[in-house]
């Protein structure tokens, strides 16, 4: 019977029957927990989705873990839009690794990344360097990553519907410029763009984001809105920010990648 997921409202009933008094294995039989688990939980030694179920924490259906969603903010949207960009999760045995790949000339970025990923899921990622590419893979291994971000599925994110659900809408809503911030960092830039018109030649600062998703094209655009940030369509999958003083306003939210 080792490895069997018990629900935290069973252990809590067992738990609250053994304090009542009803004999171990009285308990053992009527639940159908063997008799050495009944006293490691006794003894303290609980399941984490248990020992937050008890103090009264939320926890999530789904995974068994504690991640209340009105409790995730600013790190949590910039993840959002990270994940969105670039990031995608991997099944395996008996856990789920959220991976993003990112390019090795902005530690910046890299740093961010993995700050957020701490923040949300209290433990830091693992930070590799890909040998054959200029490239850096930050992964964190977690059985809730699917619950946080339910956009997974098989194949690639154009391929498939990508939309938010209420309640990450709600903290995109109020954190766009961290949303957008995460979008850019993995599918935008930000440059000079050079013009030659009549014989002579300047540049002006401005944005592009890309992806192939008319979803997530439209979720970054939505943050655009929120931010009063005035963007276009350029081409079949790109948005582009390039008046001054939508470049100045996104500035204040995202800036040169670094």
């Amino acid at each position: 019977m080792s490895g069997v997921r018990r629900s935290p409202e069973l252990i809590a009933e067992a738990l609250h029957a053994r304090r009542a008094g009803e004999p171990r294995t009285s308990v053992s039989e009527r639940l159908t927990i063997p008799t050495a688990t009944l006293l490691t939980w006794e003894r303290g030694r609980l399941p984490r989705a248990a020992r937050a179920f008890l103090s009264g924490e939320p926890v999530c259906a789904t995974c068994g873990w504690h991640h209340p969603h009105d409790q995730l903010g600013r790190e949590y949207a910039y993840l959002l839009g990270v994940y969105l960009g670039d990031g995608y999760l991997v099944e395996y045995a008996r856990t789920i690794g959220l991976k993003v790949a990112l390019d090795v000339s902005y530690p910046g970025i890299i740093d961010e990344v993995s700050r957020s990923i701490t923040a949300v899921r209290g433990q830091a990622p693992h930070v590799t360097r890909d040998p054959s590419r200029e490239m850096v893979l930050v992964t964190s291994y977690w059985r809730g990553w699917p619950c946080l971000f339910p956009q997974h599925g098989p194949g690639r994110k154009h391929h498939r519907p990508i939309h938010l659900t209420p309640w990450q809408s709600a903290i995109a809503d109020r954190h766009p410029g961290e949303l957008a911030r995460g979008l850019i960092h993995t599918d935008g830039w930000r440059g000079e763009n050079r013009v030659n018109s009549k014989g002579r030649s300047y540049s002006y600062p401005r944005y592009q984001f890309s992806n192939r998703s008319r979803d997530i094209r439209e979720i970054f655009c939505r943050a655009c809105d929120q931010l009063g940030v005035a963007w276009r369509p350029w081409g079949p999958w790109h948005i582009s920010v390039a008046t001054r003083d939508a470049v100045a306003l996104l500035d204040q939210h995202v800036g040169p990648k670094r």
